[in-house]
């Protein structure tokens, strides 16, 4: 993972191939569990350069950097599709 001076994800390295990110498309901020272990991350919705979705986190505690894959809105289970014609 390769970061700009703003902590924003600039590259990732996935399937051992390094690939630019071409936009990020959001990102967000979790802070939770102060009482227990605490957990600090700050996500990022990216585009890479090969059009492929991720989502990376910054480990504000421990300091890595994780990605997973991205799937996109996906409707509620159990919930029909409905068309609307």
């Amino acid at each position: 993972m390769e970061a700009n001076a703003h902590g924003e994800p600039d590259a990732v390295v996935v399937q051992g191939r390094f690939q630019r990110v071409r936009a990020i498309q959001d990102s967000w901020r979790i802070d939770d569990e102060w009482w227990r272990e605490e957990i600090a991350r700050r996500y990022f919705a990216v585009e890479l350069e090969n059009g492929r979705k991720l989502t990376v986190y910054h480990d504000l505690v421990g300091g890595g950097w994780f990605a997973q894959a991205y799937d996109g809105p996906q409707p509620a289970k159990g919930t029909p599709n409905k068309r609307r014609d």
